[in-house]
């Protein structure tokens, strides 16, 4: 897909043409015959790139939706900033006015787009990814889950901001300014009743003086202390063979007081969930029970967990008709993280979720893990990496040689070492451009695109890198 929208762009005519066709009509009604005789490409050479119109389309509509991702990313608002709605909504819309502005025919392309069926768009996003709005969307749904009053409401807005979003040219009657744009966000949200966040959060595990002593080494866990609220992610954070594993095995009963002379584990299951997720974990862990199957489930089970799209995205057949040894590693922590999140709905414990996964991959699963949070779930993770878990994590532990550091919310690391971008100053063709990252989003596919193909005259980094916040902690490398 990069190829081709690369391509696209690197013959001005035809991108032209495309452009032109598709941002003033429906898909349907498009004619790639019009566009070819456009362009004056020869139809030979153009079907050597592209297999079809649909293909065409694809190309370019990843491309205005990277160049609304590179406004964004320079406005750095990716987050909702102390609960500040508007201005994060604002952002949205600025990205607009920017796209706007450098052609108006991006925005008529993302109305067409808009309003093309449900089927259609899902069929896109399902090859080049998901676009801006959604990105939005989502990020919303998990914060409006704790401060709307009424679920009505909350999807009554969303459909209200989308709408916004597709058809903002002619809501504003092609009058882009800041005064257009804030007048319009304050009547997507009159009539929004919010409910402030409970004083104090309601804990829902506390572990205290978690203890492990090696019998074949002098290695430890000591003294280790948890408390972790109900919906919250929990992360954390180690290098490699620093006790997060055994951590991890502790809270899910996986390892009990007969496996191990020497084992000492104070534990509160105060919460009844915890123990209802001790036997889950023991019966289906997947690392004891090779040869498991879906069949030993009910008829229900088996419908939601073949249902889950997570199965289609990571090419898991979603029959699931093979043993599961026989998937691959990555595969099978997928299918660990779904039986969890169905099986397990209040806790999940997983660790080492984010090792060997591309980016794509991780935001795939990030996305999962919020919506799970957001319907309720408790959420434990371990991760060798910050960058992994600090763009979604309400809690980070530092942990090194079997020690519990430190423990710090993800708003208390942001204060402290400020948010982080990498900025590329690079040129293409006559122009000097600028484009900014977000850790989040660092070392994606128009990254590596603007590193493969274009000449770079600067790379920066602004604030700290997520792993040297690991070292500031600590006094460790990751």
């Amino acid at each position: 897909m990069l190829d081709k929208t690369y391509f696209l762009k690197s013959n001005p005519a035809l991108y032209s043409a495309t452009l032109s066709e598709f941002s003033m009509k429906p898909f349907q009604f498009a004619s790639l015959n019009e566009i070819i005789k456009s362009s004056n490409f020869n139809k030979g050479s153009f079907y050597y790139r592209f297999e079809d119109k649909f293909d065409l389309y694809q190309a370019l509509l990843s491309d205005v939706i990277v160049k609304q991702f590179d406004y964004i990313e320079r406005l750095n608002s990716f987050s909702i900033n102390q609960g500040n709605l508007k201005s994060y909504i604002a952002v949205l819309f600025q990205s607009q006015y920017d796209l706007y502005h450098e052609n108006k025919l991006y925005i008529d392309l993302l109305k067409y787009f808009g309003n093309e069926t449900d089927d259609f768009r899902k069929n896109i996003q399902s090859i080049i990814g998901n676009t801006v709005i959604d990105v939005f969307c989502d990020s919303l749904l998990n914060y409006l889950s704790e401060v709307f009053i009424s679920s009505d409401k909350k999807q009554i807005f969303i459909n209200q901001l989308k709408f916004a979003y597709y058809n903002l040219p002619t809501i504003l009657d092609f009058s882009f300014t800041k005064e257009s744009v804030d007048s319009l966000i304050d009547n997507l949200l009159d009539g929004i009743s919010f409910k402030s966040k409970p004083e104090k959060p309601e804990l829902f595990i506390s572990a205290t003086n978690l203890k492990y002593l090696y019998s074949k080494s002098n290695f430890e866990i000591n003294n280790i202390s948890l408390s972790i609220n109900k919906s919250e992610i929990f992360s954390i954070v180690g290098p490699s063979k620093s006790g997060k594993t055994t951590i991890m095995k502790l809270l899910n009963g996986r390892i009990n007081q007969s496996d191990m002379p020497g084992i000492v584990v104070n534990f509160d299951k105060s919460n009844e969930y915890f123990d209802d997720f001790k036997l889950f974990s023991q019966k289906y862990n997947l690392k004891r029970s090779i040869s498991w199957n879906v069949s030993i489930f009910h008829h229900s089970d088996m419908t939601n967990l073949q249902n889950n799209n997570l199965f289609d995205q990571f090419g898991i057949n979603p029959n699931l008709k093979k043993r599961i040894g026989r998937f691959n590693a990555k595969q099978q922590k997928i299918i660990e993280l779904v039986m969890q999140s169905i099986f397990s709905t209040e806790i999940m414990i997983i660790d080492d979720l984010f090792e060997n996964f591309t980016l794509l991959e991780s935001r795939l699963i990030t996305n999962y893990l919020l919506k799970c949070r957001s319907e309720g779930s408790t959420i434990i993770l371990t991760s060798a990496h910050i960058e992994n878990v600090i763009s979604f994590s309400d809690k980070i532990a530092f942990l090194t040689n079997g020690r519990l550091i430190n423990i710090k919310t993800v708003d208390e690391l942001h204060q402290k070492y400020g948010k982080i971008t990498h900025i590329i100053e690079y040129i293409d063709g006559y122009n000097t451009k600028i484009a900014a990252f977000s850790n989040e989003n660092f070392n994606s596919e128009f990254f590596k695109l603007i590193i493969d193909h274009y000449k770079i005259i600067s790379m920066k980094t602004k604030t700290i890198l997520p792993d040297e916040i690991f070292k500031l902690e600590t006094g460790v490398n990751l």
